[in-house]
């Protein structure tokens, strides 16, 4: 989250409310680094792959946790296998970044 505070309006979906990446929000920090504009950041489990959605205090993302997890080169391909994926929702504070919840969505074998 920006360290000027969250945005005007929630962002439900990918590329935002509108579906076309636009804020109406006016004078969001157009750069940032670990020191500058950055409120918090957190070390999520997994390799994840969505939007996050953001609805009030709260973010949602998604996460795949893998086990038994090899690479594999298919023909020109570094492909990445694994025995067992389980696939996740979280739901972050938008006040720290800490978990406020996680559940298994789904076991892909």
């Amino acid at each position: 989250m920006a360290s000027q505070g969250r945005a005007e309006e929630d962002w439900p979906q990918f590329r935002g409310p509108r579906g076309d990446g636009t804020a109406t929000a006016a004078e969001l920090p157009l750069v940032w680094s670990e020191t500058n504009n950055l409120a918090w950041k957190a070390a999520l489990p997994g390799l994840g792959r969505s939007s996050p959605v953001v609805l009030g205090d709260h973010i949602w993302v998604t996460t795949a946790l893998a086990r038994g997890e090899r690479r594999t080169r298919i023909g020109p391909d570094d492909m990445r296998t694994a025995e067992h994926v389980t696939l996740e929702a979280m739901c972050l504070s938008g006040a720290d970044g800490k978990a406020v919840w996680e559940t298994a969505i789904f076991e892909v074998d």
